[in-house]
């Protein structure tokens, strides 16, 4: 089983894990504190039903008891990591300006 490491996560991405007793575990992330100078190395804090986890990048990922994101897939084995899909690109239609100006109308108000 080859040792796999965590992606760099965001505030509220979901994470997973099954738990000794055999039950599927889903997580939020709460709290994240990130190296600035760009590398992959960041720690969290996770959200649980009983309580809260810490996750970090520089943990290996070697079974199914470890907290992983939620788009990997356990295989009975292994964690399988999805292929990224390609974004398609869109391109925004660009807006069309009016050079006309609107007059204001006036309108007659009632003395009192």
């Amino acid at each position: 089983m080859s040792a796999q490491i965590l992606p760099t996560a965001d505030v509220g991405d979901i994470f997973q894990s099954y738990s000794l007793t055999g039950l599927y575990c889903r997580a939020m992330l709460i709290s994240i504190q990130i190296d600035e100078r760009g590398e992959n190395i960041w720690s969290g804090v996770l959200m649980t039903k009983n309580g809260v986890e810490f996750v970090s990048s520089s943990v290996e990922i070697r079974g199914k008891y470890d907290w992983v994101p939620a788009a990997w897939e356990w295989d009975g084995g292994n964690w399988v990591v999805p292929e990224p899909a390609e974004k398609e690109v869109e391109v925004a239609p660009t807006p069309k300006v009016s050079t006309r100006t609107k007059k204001a109308k006036r309108v007659s108000v009632p003395a009192l």
